[in-house]
């Protein structure tokens, strides 16, 4: 009996936790039209200072949470830090890393490091390493029917077994790409690099 109260005040204490555990990631309406992420961030009260800024509602610790959660047009500023997922960009959105030698993507081997669908030259990703993505096509940047602009970036080690082992721009696609580094990517048919 006594076990089963416990387990009961346990669930009890856990289900009161849950709002406190997920509200780092606030959805403002309307959303901001700039938000910072920080890979070492961990939910710093709203109106704190941080890192120069002040971050709250706008912070967050995953950089698609940030791109999710901004406004287009909007800025979503990336700390420097190292970033272990797979992002999908918004249309309108620049996407400002800390410079390339000190944020990196990484893919984790699983998929597109990152995703462009429908988006045009005022989407932004500027000043990352983009590693270790792995896909059939497009393992750094798989652009598809879109055209963003892409600068201070390095495509490094990333691979695809079709084509785009770098970045991949197909179909109907033309980004603007300026002062890129791409570096040790693979492919198995054609574009190791792009």
């Amino acid at each position: 009996m006594r076990t089963t109260i416990a387990v009961v005040a346990i669930i009890i204490a856990i289900l009161a936790l849950v709002p406190v555990l997920t509200a780092s990631v606030v959805w403002a309406d309307p959303p901001p039209s700039e938000v910072w992420v920080d890979d070492d961030w961990a939910g710093i009260p709203p109106g704190q200072p941080a890192d120069g800024h002040t971050m709250g509602y706008d912070a967050f610790a995953v950089i698609q949470d940030g791109i999710n959660a901004v406004a287009s047009p909007g800025t979503v500023h990336v700390a420097d830090g190292y970033y272990v997922e797979n992002i999908t960009l918004k249309d309108g959105v620049q996407l400002l890393g800390a410079g390339a030698d000190v944020t990196t993507i990484d893919g984790g081997g699983a998929g597109s490091v990152v995703t462009a669908t429908g988006i045009g030259p005022g989407t932004v990703l500027d000043g990352f390493t983009i590693t270790n993505g792995s896909t059939d096509h497009g393992g750094g940047m798989n652009n598809f029917h879109s055209s963003p602009t892409v600068t201070n970036c390095i495509f490094s080690s990333n691979s695809a077994n079709t084509w785009g082992g770098g970045m991949s721009n197909y179909p109907d696609s033309s980004p603007t790409v300026t002062n890129c580094i791409f570096d040790n990517n693979s492919s198995a048919v054609d574009g190791g690099g792009m």
